[in-house]
């Protein structure tokens, strides 16, 4: 049973063919973790949940094992029954006998609720039917049972499980029925790939192989020592080219751990220091004062990069592999380099810097070139498998040195982010000017694990601009598509090896999928709206056999905040909670009870009595399933249920058809939706100078909708419309004039409720602000008595904001009391001619020393010295690592640097240190380096630019000098990236030469700053035109507090990762507008 976190899944090196799927079993591996989730076995099959441990597969008396099939991995096909051989072993002393009926369960998978992606179990659907069988067995004997079910033309999963009288039910195994997938137009490329290592069941689901992992170098370098690394992959390349099958060879995989490629003779990991006292301590974790200044290696993670000297054996071996096996010749289509090489540690053996991954990128990427001109190979370089890794290994610099050396962005679980927009990629140019643009591929994101996920988080990837997917869990050793099942079977002359194949639900699914879309291309969604209507258009040979997918609730697949319209609700949510929205109008703002109840208003429940209904058009348009199944027409209406399941719509193939089929579903009546979404744009001047809200209202429906209007924003005077009126998915924008007595905590409860009559109620309500940047001049010395009667921007992690506490916060001469919590902070900000002024007040009672200078850091303290002792570690009875002793010391090679991170890297961006980031979204879109959005889809339905001055405020450690540092992290002439240790530096990173104070009295951190408009020139030219600019910042504690940004859950944003460093944090856009205060 699967016990892994979700962690550790993503982080695996990717061998399709080593990942114990040739290991003998007795229990039928399930796609389920275990704790508390085997009770959906039980009620989709019957068996006894207490036999979860040792398998369902057998009770106290019996146990079965599927030894045959006369179909691959289970998989019927329209028209084919199966023919399956059971052997049941007599576990006991004594002969059982008797009547047996083996049922056929149809069952799908779902994603538990409440739980990861990787938490799936079966539900079933019917019993379809039962095949009686007699059994005989003598005391510890066997016997095979032979079984034909008939198996429903329907699509979807089927379980078989044998029931005799007096004992558990057995479950004896899986298969299903499921759609031929489209044939392959294009040989090279595959749009879907799978982690399976079984070829017969990556053709019967119409898929590619995703990554076959290999070391390019043996222990010694020696063309010997490397021959059965060689052989190994040769051996399932010739297969793969056998079966027509495409790959990626991964480099890096099973990289010896001992030999003279390495450094010190071995593989190297974290090192840690001794303190004075004896004890060991992570390196860096104290000063070299309290320590005996030696280096000791532990067993922590470990890096497996072998030494420069060997990198031209590296290339000879890749040129050899590659002109043997390099598509046409042979099935590789790519290569890349290292699962998931983040820098500090990798759990797939990657330790070493930016500059080490250079030079080893580059000797691939000269052996694929040498033998694309020598033999007119067609092979793709792929990059870092995350697009941050790619930024900060490949262009930190800021240089295009490697712009023409990668083809593919290679990225791992980026969600609605996959950085398909960068304008250099997209326009990229071949040597003859003609467009040749870096796609991205995604290699590995398992997310789409159960049935309905399949077709609403698959097309949902390949719109946002991802052209090849894995996208399904279906890796080491545990599958949701098919399993590989290595048995022993007993035989009159004794035992044998063998073994079969089990598909699960999710293969009818896959199934559908690649029939209904295969390679068909994206062109686009069909409206800014919900539910999202992805067009994929026909063949050039078919071009009315396009495939329209439908789906709603993106937000239970991508998680809150991370889509397009997160604040949209079905009627049947709001009716629910109309009662909690009319509370919610009443209770202070950042009062518990109503941050509880704004938990409550968020969580969206899923999409519940929502649907889009057309025509059929006497048949003509037809309308599928998930997995396949023609779901009929009712009262000539095809009803397409709008919630986080996929759902497809196709034609009868007739001339015109699609594009008839396209503008139906346009004009397809919703039914069961929140109407309009409204998204609140704070006011840019104070209450009392003409503060005005804009309402930005969006007309979901694709028909006209009219009906009252109310505004409140807390006890102030609202002049908002009585009424509203909107064409069919008709955006409006409308200002709404605020006055009356301001709230010192400038934070006001933003009401909204339109009613559209029989179309449904739409309400929405979230915290507004004023937003006024003042016009003053700060004297930067920590002591904000210079704040007076600047509107506060208070914000908390938790939205909790104590009233008398608040009331502190707001007035920046008064002390915040006792009982303040951690997470709770207030900022102001002002100009002036020459500079920018930010201050903060923050909640934090865990204050520290302060970090490193980033300007002037000495980036090898982050590396290994040049000598290290290795520690001794013995199990202890628990079994756990102790530290027994220290061995000889090993010493690094003299005139090499020093690559292999000695712990994790040094960040400037409140890793670990206290911290203010503080960002600007000035430039307009056009202007940026990234589009906003993919081809054929709207602004902000995937990840995007927006920040581009971002700056990191923070205190030094008085064994570093002390003091203070504004560090750049972003502006428009720095490239993006995250500043590691021994990363090729740009000219534009470093200190801004601004004013900074930071103070802690062990409750209160003070920041103050002022950053000169020599720095940000384009935030000075929109003082200058009066045009407001968006602002946003982000409170870092070193003892963590969540997320602590500005933009938390407001409409006018969505989850970012894009907004501040680092990519793998969360963020919210930066959307919200200030204005600048008149003199």
């Amino acid at each position: 049973m699967l016990t892994l976190t979700a962690a550790l899944r993503h982080a695996i090196a990717p061998s399709l063919l080593s990942l114990a799927l040739t290991t003998t079993v007795t229990a039928l591996e399930l796609p389920i973790p275990t704790g508390g989730y085997n009770h959906y076995w039980s009620d989709t099959f019957g068996v006894n949940v207490k036999r979860a441990g040792g398998g369902f597969e057998k009770n106290d008396q019996l146990q079965a094992v599927m030894i045959a099939s006369n179909v691959i991995a289970n998989i019927l096909h329209p028209g084919e029954q199966g023919t399956f051989t059971i052997q049941l072993s007599n576990l006991t002393d004594r002969e059982i006998s008797g009547e047996a009926t083996v049922e056929l369960v149809r069952y799908e998978m779902i994603t538990i609720p409440n739980q990861d992606m990787f938490h799936v179990a079966p539900k079933k659907l019917a019993d379809v039917g039962s095949t009686k069988v007699s059994i005989k067995i003598a005391a510890k004997g066997f016997q095979d049972l032979t079984i034909k079910p008939v198996v429903p033309e329907t699509f979807g999963g089927y379980g078989l499980v044998l029931t005799m009288p007096g004992q558990d039910k057995v479950f004896l195994g899986g298969l299903v029925r499921s759609l031929v997938p489209d044939a392959p137009r294009d040989p090279r490329f595959r749009r879907l790939a799978v982690d399976l290592e079984d070829i017969p069941t990556i053709t019967r689901l119409g898929a590619a192989p995703n990554r076959l992992g290999m070391s390019p170098i043996g222990e010694d370098g020696t063309d010997k020592s490397w021959a059965h690394h060689y052989e190994k992959a040769a051996k399932h390349l010739r297969e793969f080219h056998a079966a027509k099958l495409p790959v990626v060879i991964e480099f890096g995989h099973e990289v010896p751990g001992q030999g003279k490629i390495h450094p010190l003779g071995k593989a190297r990991s974290h090192l840690a220091v001794k303190t004075k006292a004896g004890e060991y301590k992570p390196w860096n974790s104290v000063e070299p004062t309290e320590t005996d200044g030696k280096a000791y290696m532990t067993r922590h993670y470990s890096d497996l990069t072998w030494l420069p000297e060997f990198d031209s054996a590296v290339k000879a071996n890749i040129k050899r592999l590659l002109k043997e096996f390099a598509w046409p010749k042979g099935p590789i289509i790519g290569v890349d380099l290292w699962n998931e090489p983040w820098n500090g540690a990798s759990i797939a053996g990657w330790m070493a810097d930016d500059n080490r991954y250079r030079q080893i990128y580059t000797v691939m990427a000269e052996a694929v070139e040498e033998v694309r001109t020598e033999d007119k190979a067609e092979i793709w370089l792929l990059s870092c498998d995350s697009s941050s890794n790619t930024f900060d290994k490949l262009f930190p610099d800021g240089k295009d040195t490697f712009l023409h050396r990668m083809d593919i962005s290679s990225i791992h679980y980026q969600n609605t982010d996959p950085a398909s927009t960068v304008k250099a990629w997209v326009d990229r140019k071949d040597k003859d000017g003609k467009p040749d643009p870096i796609k991205v591929w995604d290699t590995e994101s398992w997310v789409a694990n159960s049935d309905g996920r399949i077709a609403s988080v698959m097309p949902t990837n390949y719109a946002l601009g991802i052209e090849r997917a894995v996208g399904i869990w279906s890796n080491w050793g545990r599958s949701v598509l098919a399993m590989k099942q290595s048995i022993k079977v007993r035989t009159a002359a004794g035992e044998k090896k063998g073994d079969i194949t089990h598909a699960w639900s999710v293969a009818a699914a896959v199934g559908a999928l690649q029939h209904f879309i295969g390679n068909r291309p994206f062109e686009r969604i069909l409206w800014q709206g919900l539910p999202f209507a992805y067009r994929f258009n026909g063949y050039a040979d078919q071009p009315d056999g396009g495939c329209i997918t439908v789906i709603g609730d993106t937000e239970a697949v991508f998680g809150y905040g991370r889509v397009p319209f997160f604040t949209i609700k079905s009627l049947a949510e709001i009716a629910a909670k109309q009662a909690l929205f009319d509370q919610l109008a009443k209770m202070p703002l950042g009062s518990a009870e109503r941050v509880k109840a704004e938990g409550e208003w968020r969580k969206r429940t899923p999409f519940s009595g929502v649907s889009l209904n057309l025509s059929e058009e006497a048949g003509k348009f037809r309308l599928f399933d998930y997995n396949g199944n023609r779901i009929p027409a009712v009262g000539g209406k095809l009803i397409v249920p709008v919630d986080d399941r996929g759902f497809y719509l196709a034609t009868d193939g007739s001339l015109g058809s699609f594009d008839a089929l396209s503008e139906a579903v346009t004009k397809a009546r919703l039914e069961g939706l929140m109407p309009v979404q409204i998204v609140a744009h704070d006011p840019t001047a104070a209450i009392g100078t003409r503060a005005v809200l804009r309402l930005t209202v969006r007309n979901m429906l694709e028909r006209p909708v009219s009906g009252p209007l109310t505004v409140t924003a807390g006890a102030l005077t609202v002049a908002a419309p009585g009424t509203l009126a909107l064409g069919a998915r008709e955006v409006k924008t409308i200002e709404i004039p605020l006055s009356g007595t301001a709230d010192p905590s400038n934070s006001y409860a933003l009401a909204v409720s339109f009613d559209a009559g029989k179309d449904g109620k739409a309400l929405h309500s979230e915290a507004l602000r004023c937003n006024v940047i003042a016009k003053r001049t700060i004297k930067i010395d920590g002591k904000l008595d210079e704040w007076q009667g600047i509107l506060p921007q208070t914000i908390s992690s938790d939205g909790t904001v104590d009233r008398t506490t608040a009331e502190a916060a707001w007035w920046p001469d008064k002390p915040f009391t006792p009982t303040a919590a951690q997470g709770l902070a207030t900022a102001w900000m002002a100009y002036d001619d020459a500079n920018f002024y930010y201050a903060a007040r923050i909640v934090d009672s865990t204050p520290t020393q302060g970090g490193l200078r980033f300007a002037d850091r000495d980036d090898d303290a982050t590396f290994f010295p040049e000598t290290v002792i290795p520690l001794k570690y013995e199990k202890d009875k628990d079994g756990k690592d102790q530290i027994v002793g220290e061995g000889e010391p090993l010493t690094w090679p003299k005139g090499v640097p020093r690559y292999t991170y000695a712990t994790w890297p040094s960040l400037p961006f409140g890793d670990g240190i206290d911290s203010v980031q503080l960002g600007f979204n000035v430039r307009a879109e056009g202007d940026k380096p990234w589009y906003n959005h993919p081809k054929g889809t709207f602004r902000q339905f995937s990840g995007y630019w927006d920040t581009d001055y971002e700056y990191s405020l923070h205190h030094v450690k008085p064994s570093k000098g002390g003091g203070t540092e504004i560090f750049r992290l972003a502006s428009p002439d720095l490239p993006h990236k995250h500043f590691f240790d021994h990363s090729p530096k740009s000219p534009f990173e470093g200190a801004v030469n601004g004013e900074l104070k930071i103070s802690n009295d062990g409750k209160v951190r003070i920041v103050e700053c002022s950053i000169p408009w020599t720095e940000m020139p384009l935030v000075k030219a929109n003082l200058d035109a009066g045009t407001p600019t968006k602002i946003t910042f982000r409170i870092n504690d070193s003892a963590g507090v969540g997320t602590l940004e500005l933009p938390r859950d407001r409409s006018v944003s969505r989850l970012n990762a894009k907004a501040l460093k680092p990519d793998w944090t969360v963020h919210w856009a930066n959307e919200i507008e200030f204005g600048w205060e008149k003199p």
